[in-house]
């Protein structure tokens, strides 16, 4: 079973988005929310273009934004998985969402590629060799390992969550 990870194992900042998450099979906990949440977006498709504020992202970019950091951070937990030495690179996701042209994209498709993501990644969770978890890795010019990276894409995943609820009304 996959622990929490302790402070030391991955950067401060991240720390938001590990706490977000609760305790319990982390498999459960990393898909049971998720339908919840495709059904909200799938049901906003006619809202993708909101923006809560002015410079803001709209829905269809924050779900882009999402899908492209799950998979980021599944790349990164895959190569602490499997020993790579290399520095993984950070990414700039305030450049990545214009680029993105999320409003050029099928709502809906997006939707389902989110959840083929989130798939994806469990099965990466489940697969993964119980001791390759305390394995650590440099990404973004810090220190991670392998074990914080579920942490991290779950915290992630409901922080954005709170964000459509709250301020999208999603």
């Amino acid at each position: 079973m996959l622990t929490r990870p302790a402070a030391g194992e991955h950067a401060e900042f991240y720390a938001t988005y590990v706490t977000l998450v609760p305790d319990g099979d982390f498999v459960d906990v990393m898909t049971s929310g998720h339908p919840a949440l495709l059904a909200r977006l799938r049901a906003a498709a006619t809202r993708s273009g909101h923006r809560y504020a002015d410079g803001k992202w709209s829905v269809a970019e924050s779900l882009q934004h999402m899908i492209d950091t799950e998979r980021v951070f599944a790349y990164r937990m895959l190569s602490i998985l499997r020993g790579a030495e290399t520095p993984l690179p950070g990414f700039d996701h305030d450049a990545w969402v214009p680029a993105s042209v999320a409003h050029a994209r099928d709502f809906g498709a997006m939707v389902d590629e989110f959840a083929l993501v989130r798939a994806s990644t469990a099965a990466l969770i489940a697969t993964a060799p119980a001791a390759a978890w305390a394995n650590r890795g440099t990404m973004s010019g810090g220190s991670a390992t392998a074990r914080a990276l579920p942490y991290i894409i779950a915290g992630h995943e409901r922080h954005h969550d709170a964000l459509f609820r709250d301020r999208y009304d999603v």
